[in-house]
């Protein structure tokens, strides 16, 4: 039997470390792994404000859900 993993990333959203984000996504993308994004749509929380608001966030979140990858709401607002 083979064993199969469900992987899980919350608060995906505009402000987020992008460069911590774009190493975990090739790795992702280089071993075929789709994982679920959870976005937070409108986020409200200082602590997940790292970088300045990415302004084509939803074209991305888009293309991962290109790739196969499950997209899911963590929050309007968190």
């Amino acid at each position: 039997m083979k064993s199969r993993y469900l992987i899980r990333f919350d608060d995906i959203c505009p402000t987020m470390n992008w460069s911590v984000w774009e190493s975990v996504e090739s790795i992702l993308l280089k071993y075929h792994i789709k994982p679920i994004l959870a976005v937070v749509p409108d986020n409200q929380d200082p602590k997940l404000v790292v970088d300045a608001p990415r302004p084509d966030f939803w074209e991305k979140v888009r293309q991962w859900q290109s790739y196969g990858w499950t997209i899911a709401l963590h929050g309007h607002q968190h």
